[in-house]
């Protein structure tokens, strides 16, 4: 008698360590003014701090697209709860040499990277894409 097929199923797996002190994730709201060309980019950041100690950090935001932005945010100090999570809004006004609205034709998404950082050390950082657009 001939032994019973088996299913073999390999699935990949991926293992996430994170800080003990970290970003979640970032929220990104854009609004054009279409009237005067500009855009508001106003980015939540929501932050966890699982130690048992209060911890000061500093968030700060890159916002660049190719060869046309590439424009930080001052440093906001933020006080993470001891086993808490926080979250702070960091807001950017683009000109408009720096807006390009996203269309299908012309897809720009410009990249948002949040790092948080104690003193000089970085602790960790996310990116994500974003584009500018407005429906009426």
């Amino acid at each position: 008698m001939a032994p019973e097929p088996r299913l073999l199923f390999l699935t990949s797996v991926n293992l996430l360590i994170q800080e003990p002190i970290s970003i979640d994730r970032q929220a990104i709201v854009s609004t054009p003014d279409l009237r005067n060309g500009t855009a508001t980019i106003s980015t939540t950041v929501y932050l966890t701090n699982k130690t048992s100690q209060s911890k000061a950090v500093q968030v700060q935001q890159t916002v660049d697209l190719s060869a046309v932005l590439r424009k930080t945010s001052n440093p906001q100090t933020v006080i993470i709860p001891a086993n808490g999570s926080i979250s702070c809004v960091i807001n950017m006004l683009l000109s408009p040499k720096e807006v390009k609205l996203w269309h299908f034709d012309h897809p720009y998404l410009y990249n948002s990277t949040v790092q948080l950082t104690t003193g000089k050390t970085q602790q960790y950082a996310i990116a994500n894409r974003f584009g500018i657009r407005k429906i009426e």
